[in-house]
């Protein structure tokens, strides 16, 4: 890895944030909260601020919104455009920028995006969330194909339901029902996620790219 290593976190004051936040400042890197994404426009000028002439060894988007509990037939065009312009329009406006500052030093981009997006599971309800965490996939994928002749590597994490306050609005019931249904039986813990950052931020992850981890117990296989 690059000396003196600074990871940018979008969305590290949530849950899933938080903990991959406290897991790469255990693994000594220098740590900052990233800015609104739902505003694309102010992203750079948000960054200049924030790291002045830094560069950032990891960029991480763990950033969503609350999720409309509707199914993708009754969703509205507001609904799916809010979540739109966090996954899509933001995150590849994030990524843009700090790829930018990487040139020539590498480093590693990684996005939060969803074991749901597996085709075997048919979670319901969703609304516009899956549809934009896809086009999220679709972003990192093609920046691994672009990037990774710059020593540049761009992988995905893709959680299974975690009981955070993304789900509050669920019943707690529900938590409990998805453990004992999972092959694992284990409950997802936001920990897990960020110890698949942590891996792919790490110098064992150096020649992996354009992969998605999912941390699901189970519930999404890919061999």
């Amino acid at each position: 890895m690059i000396d003196s290593p600074f990871a940018i976190i979008a969305g590290g004051m949530g849950d899933i944030g938080r903990a991959i936040a406290e897991r790469l400042a255990q693994d000594g890197f220098r740590v900052w909260a990233a800015c609104d994404l739902s505003d694309p426009k102010q992203i750079p000028e948000a960054i200049q601020k924030l790291m002045g002439d830094a560069t950032p060894t990891v960029c991480i988007q763990a950033a969503s919104s609350s999720i409309h509990r509707v199914a993708l037939q009754d969703e509205t065009c507001d609904e799916l455009a809010r979540h739109l312009s966090i996954q899509v329009y933001g995150s590849l406006v994030l990524f843009q920028e700090v790829a930018k500052r990487m040139q020539g030093k590498g480093g590693r981009l990684i996005g939060i995006t969803s074991a749901a997006l597996d085709p075997a599971l048919r979670a319901k309800r969703m609304g516009g969330y899956l549809v934009a965490k896809s086009a999220l996939a679709g972003i990192l994928r093609e920046l691994a194909k672009e990037l990774a002749p710059q020593g540049i590597t761009v992988n995905a994490v893709a959680p299974g339901f975690v009981a955070t306050k993304l789900n509050a609005d669920l019943p707690e019931r529900l938590a409990e029902f998805v453990k004992e249904a999972s092959p694992m039986k284990i409950a997802i813990m936001p920990q897990d996620i960020a110890g698949a950052v942590s891996f792919l931020c790490s110098k064992d992850a150096r020649v992996i790219t354009g992969v998605t981890i999912p941390v699901s117990a189970g519930e999404s296989m890919t061999i």
